[in-house]
């Protein structure tokens, strides 16, 4: 019987190993960076491949075509910090929302001023009226005294501040219309961080009172107040109320969002009851009362005749005692709606 038919070589792989390109590597490993195709075989974290020192790197088309990403946004001021009011003044608008206010509001558009950090809101019914908007806020600025005039407007691209009506305006007033690049939230951060934030504060107070999410516009009144009654890292640990009218925020009376309250009601019979329940919205400036929501018909009126606590009627408590001495230093609480 014949034996030893086959012979077995021994295959000598150090002496196969073709040498690669570090770009040959690169695309071979699923386009990882340059960096680490180096990495991997001068740590020894794979054999088997050799890399030629005198091949040139390249660049990898592909890598171009398929992970190209937005270039990072500079952090630096490119333009001189504002020193006083209406110097720059950031805006953007919100919606639409998924449920309409009570009175029919989809939007939102917020003008805060970048030295004071003082913040004014508008509810909108449609995007077009932001021009509206803005000339109520140009106007109460230069009226109150806090600027002779708007000096730079930051917006984004939206079409409602690229209009030929709004660019007539802003010319014709003398503002600066400084515009973010389209596709870029980022250069106007100012405005969508402030947006993000009132939005937290909508959701924590519809969440926190279980009222119906059509009234976030109470809501978005009362978080402005609130934000410009706040500290602020930017101002030192000032409020921006203080910042803009020298004297800080008076807090006397605030309660929380929604809270109940009992309305005195002066109409019943001798036999009735002589308070209803209803649910506290903030104040109202205007007519120096408070803004309640009554649960049942689900309408939202202006009284006066309320008490924030059950045992506050038969102590005798009266109705200064319940808060309405702030409205004499916030005299901007609420704007009327467009």
């Amino acid at each position: 019987m014949q034996q030893h038919l086959y012979k077995v070589a021994r295959l000598e792989y150090a002496n196969t190993v073709e040498p690669l390109s570090v770009m040959e590597l690169h695309r071979c490993m699923g386009h990882i960076t340059i960096a680490s195709a180096h990495k991997l075989v001068k740590s020894g974290a794979v054999t088997g491949v050799k890399l030629d020192p005198n091949l040139q790197e390249s660049d990898c088309d592909t890598c171009t075509f398929a992970c190209t990403t937005h270039l990072p946004v500079p952090k630096v001021c490119i333009s001189p910090p504002a020193q006083s009011f209406g110097d720059h003044i950031h805006t953007d608008i919100w919606g639409p929302a998924s449920i309409s206010t009570c009175q029919g509001h989809w939007y939102f558009v917020t003008f805060m001023d970048n030295a004071m950090c003082f913040t004014i809101s508008y509810l909108l019914h449609t995007k077009d009226q932001a021009l509206e908007a803005y000339k109520l806020f140009e106007v109460w600025a230069i009226t109150q005294g806090h600027c002779k005039a708007i000096k730079v407007l930051h917006s984004d691209q939206g079409g409602k501040y690229l209009s030929d009506t709004f660019n007539v305006h802003l010319v014709a007033a003398g503002t600066a219309c400084k515009l973010t690049v389209h596709d870029t939230p980022q250069l106007n951060g100012v405005a969508e961080c402030l947006n993000h934030m009132l939005l937290e504060q909508i959701h924590a107070f519809v969440h926190g009172s279980s009222l119906p999410k059509s009234l976030w516009g109470k809501a978005l009144c009362h978080a402005v107040w609130l934000k410009n009654c706040t500290a602020t890292r930017t101002l030192d640990g000032k409020t921006p109320f203080k910042a803009l009218y020298s004297q800080p925020p008076y807090l006397s009376g605030l309660h929380m969002w929604g809270c109940q309250v009992w309305m005195h009601d002066p109409d019943g019979s001798k036999l009735d009851v002589h308070v209803h329940k209803a649910r506290w919205l903030g104040f109202n400036v205007d007519a120096q009362a408070h803004q309640v929501y009554w649960p049942g018909p689900g309408t939202v009126t202006v009284e006066r005749n309320i008490y924030f606590a059950a045992s506050a009627l038969s102590k005798g408590v009266t109705i200064q005692d319940q808060g309405l001495q702030i409205f004499y230093t916030h005299p901007l609480y609420q704007h009327p709606p467009l």
